[in-house]
């Protein structure tokens, strides 16, 4: 396993940033050029016949036909390259949308109405007089250079948040999401725009055409991702998006073997577990964890904070808890070739789809955030990592972090610093934003109470190691009925719904049985469940189509199950 340290330059991550830069470069001109020629159009149309009005319509019409026409195609084409090679999209995010649809609208005005009045305009001005047409022209392209600020001010707040496509894609799991392009797609991308740009100033004629091409091939390889994508979901089980949870997760256990051992600190260990057989370990996303079976016998869940890429084996890192209930011991004390089971992976903390991120980890949560902020960076995304511990040397990653993501990272230490401002970070995220936490219940909890009551406009998830206090006193009995074996099923108050089916179905899965680590997963055909489970968002609390049943009851007399 490599040591942490710095790691080199992501290649598709520099392409990424060109391309952006060139995007950049070539709007701000685009707008530039507009403005200077909306100042030529009001000079001309004020002068007096001479040289003045002739001069600066001509060079109003130089600057529109051979120089701005380059800026504009370069700068638009870009920008719809970053779209479709990102997991924005063109129609996730209003900002986004907004700006292409301004995009498209400012090319049209500025070729279709000023563009066409050019020669009107400069036969006008050769008379001594302004063309019938020049206070429209002076309309259009002041239009298109204000239209250029804004989009600068869209790029820059990110307002609005999602569309309504942007939220149905967030609920539709592996058919919602859109996976970043792979390095050579995008680099195609930017070689393209320079090729066109080449080829323009050749011809004197800016057309996009190698662009397009690129840009359609772009699009082709992200359908095959979202099908492979599917395809893979599918063959896991469904796969775990926020709202299709209803498919039980894989149940099946591989025989493993600890790979790699290294221990951190004095409490701290890192494990890569792979399969005994030697065959690839199953395809996982940011925000999934495993089930690890002991030696004992006990059970225990991890989060997975490894390359999704990498298929030799699953990282894990584990703290010795010495109150606990025995299994980070245990684990910790496992040697490299000790033998374990491994269940999943399964994704109950799933990433999704913002126009900028958050994420606050407190101490060995930091293992579930790794794998999405770097999925966040990889794809060119806004984000933020607060990370909180006890002491410094005991924060995993503390310092690979801060080295890779300097700008990105903030970290505090019990010992050592001031508690950092969540206000303050919270109050900077635009309407939309995603929060991601992990840590101690305490940090979890204050966080969802900030949200909950200050900033009702951000979407809070959280990955819980430990299960919220719950108050079983006002239990009722209830009936489950099963419509594969005709089995009806009592669940009195004082046992779980999940303990009573397996009166009649011994082999139902479960593994943590406190709510949280979702592998008892059951649909729900009829009637309505009482989400008593910490991996529903407060958001999905109304939900009917699916229930934990290890700590989840039902608020009707009978639920029908599917099992």
């Amino acid at each position: 396993m490599a040591r942490p340290g710095k790691k080199k330059p992501n290649a598709s991550k520099v392409w990424r940033a060109l391309l952006l830069w060139l995007h950049i470069v070539a709007a701000v001109c685009w707008m530039g050029q507009a403005l200077a020629v909306t100042v030529l159009l009001i000079i001309s149309a004020t002068s007096a016949a001479g040289d003045l009005k002739i001069g600066t319509i001509l060079a109003s019409d130089l600057l529109d036909q051979k120089i701005l026409g380059y800026s504009a195609i370069t700068a638009a084409w870009t920008g719809f390259g970053l779209s479709t090679t990102t997991t924005w999209g063109y129609f996730r995010s209003r900002w986004v949308t907004t700006k292409f649809v301004m995009t498209i609208a400012q090319i049209l005005t500025g070729t279709s109405v000023a563009g066409a009045a050019y020669p009107q305009l400069e036969a006008a001005s050769l008379d001594g007089k302004n063309g019938a047409s020049i206070l429209l022209a002076i309309i259009a392209v002041g239009l298109v250079a204000a239209g250029g600020a804004f989009q600068v001010f869209l790029s820059v707040s990110k307002p609005w948040g999602r569309t309504r496509w942007g939220h149905r894609a967030q609920t539709r799991g592996a058919e919602g999401r859109l996976a970043p392009a792979p390095t050579l797609v995008v680099a195609g991308l930017f070689l393209a725009a320079l090729v066109d740009l080449a080829i323009g100033l050749v011809t004197g004629i800016p057309l996009p055409s190698v662009s397009t091409a690129m840009l359609v091939v772009a699009l082709v390889v992200r359908r095959r991702a979202r099908t492979r994508l599917i395809a893979t979901d599918a063959a896991a089980g469904g796969g775990r998006s926020a709202a299709d949870r209803g498919s039980v997760g894989s149940t099946r256990v591989l025989d493993g073997v600890v790979a790699a051992r290294t221990q951190l600190t004095d409490s701290l260990v890192q494990l890569r577990v792979a399969v005994a057989d030697g065959s690839p370990v199953s395809e996982w996303e940011p925000g999934a964890h495993i089930d690890l079976l002991l030696p004992s016998g006990k059970v225990r869940q991890y989060s997975l904070h490894g390359d999704p890429e990498d298929r030799g084996g699953f990282d894990v890192s584990v703290v010795r808890e010495a109150e606990g209930r025995g299994g980070s011991i245990e684990i910790f004390d496992l040697a490299e070739g000790a033998k374990v089971g491994i269940g999943g992976p399964r994704n109950n903390f799933p990433l999704v789809n913002a126009p900028r991120y958050l994420f606050v980890a407190g101490g060995i949560g930091i293992t579930a955030l790794k794998p999405m902020l770097e999925a966040i960076d990889h794809a060119g995304q806004p984000w933020q990592l607060i990370y909180r511990g006890r002491t410094r040397v005991g924060m995993p990653f503390a310092d690979e972090l801060s080295t890779q993501y300097p700008d990105q990272v903030s970290i505090s230490a019990a010992d050592a610093d001031a508690r950092p401002n969540l206000d303050a970070a919270l109050a900077g995220l635009p309407d939309g934003s995603v929060v991601y936490c992990c840590g101690p219940s305490s940090m979890m909890d204050s966080l969802d109470e900030k949200i909950s009551n200050g900033y009702p406009n951000l979407t809070l998830h959280v990955e819980r190691f430990a299960a919220t206090a719950r108050d079983d006193s006002q239990n009722r009995p209830f009936k489950v009925f099963l419509p594969q074996t005709g089995e009806l099923v009592d669940v009195p108050a004082d046992k779980s719904a999940l303990d009573s089916l397996r009166s009649v179905l011994p082999e139902l899965p479960g593994s943590c049985e406190t709510g949280i680590c979702g592998s008892c997963e059951m649909r729900v055909l009829a009637g309505r469940p009482e989400h008593r489970d910490d991996i529903l968002t407060a958001a999905e609390g109304d939900r009917t189509d699916v229930m934990y049943p290890c700590v989840s009851r039902s608020k009707d007399p009978l639920l029908v199950l599917d099992a």
